[in-house]
């Protein structure tokens, strides 16, 4: 009896699990493979690291960073190449035309003069702004670019000069001043903003870039309605836009 009863204890115990043969070859054969592919994926994400570092420092040591440069001033102006009206101003409103004469145009190198030369003109036209398009506006431009001068001052000293006296001479008889004060267009620049006596508003800017000196105007009608001096002085920010550069370029320093 006890002899049976050992035996049948010795087939309920449960036999040990493992692996043999190929499945524990198997096995050992997959865990080694997942290792080495763990340690060989760490090792490819640091060098992808370093590499992908590497040339980013590359590439950006190597990009040159883009420069917006002012063109360079002529080193002498052609007699009647700088003709604002019809090339520059124009574009704003209605295209360029290099046909355009204003009949206000002076330079005194197309009669030979070259020691005192002040280029000027003025043009006037009707318009329309972007924020009124149904209702024109009278529109006014003149400027005046001191090329040379025999003067001992020189040629910023008079033009700084130029830009005081025109600022003197405004508002204008007949308006009603409601603001005024510096402008950040140009070198220096200084605007008026007032009613008029055809009860519309004016709106006129004083600006001075290198040796020019130039006057922005507009003048609207009644209306019943406000136009702003905010919306005026972006008009005049249009306008300057096209002649600034001309101004940078074509006058000589």
């Amino acid at each position: 009896m006890a002899d049976d009863k050992a035996e049948t204890e010795q087939k309920q115990q449960p036999k040990k699990q493992g692996l043999h043969g190929w499945k524990a070859a198997a096995a050992v054969f997959g865990c080694g493979t997942l290792a080495a592919f763990g340690v060989f994926g760490a090792v490819v994400g640091l060098g992808g690291v370093v590499i992908s570092s590497f040339s980013s420092g590359v590439s950006s040591s190597q990009e040159a960073p883009v420069l917006h440069q002012e063109p360079s001033p002529v080193s002498e102006l052609d007699p009647g190449e700088l003709d604002l009206c019809g090339r520059h101003v124009m574009a704003v409103y209605m295209g360029s035309d290099t046909s355009y004469s204003s009949g206000n145009y002076e330079d005194p190198a197309l009669e030979g003069e070259f020691e005192d030369r002040i280029v000027r003109d003025s043009c006037e036209w009707e318009v329309r702004l972007q924020q009124n398009l149904l209702n024109p506006v009278d529109f006014t431009y003149s400027y005046e670019s001191v090329i040379s001068t025999s003067d001992v001052a020189g040629a910023g000293e008079v033009a700084s000069v130029l830009y005081e006296e025109t600022v003197e001479g405004f508002p204008r008889d007949g308006t009603e001043l409601l603001e005024s004060g510096e402008s950040d267009v140009g070198d220096r620049s200084y605007f008026f903003y007032g009613r008029n006596s055809g009860g519309g508003y004016t709106y006129s800017l004083v600006g001075q870039t290198h040796t020019s000196v130039y006057v922005i105007e507009y003048i609207t009608g009644d209306e019943g309605r406000v136009v702003t001096s905010e919306s005026l002085a972006n008009e005049a920010r249009r306008v300057m836009d096209h002649t600034e550069r001309a101004f940078t370029a074509l006058v000589p320093e």
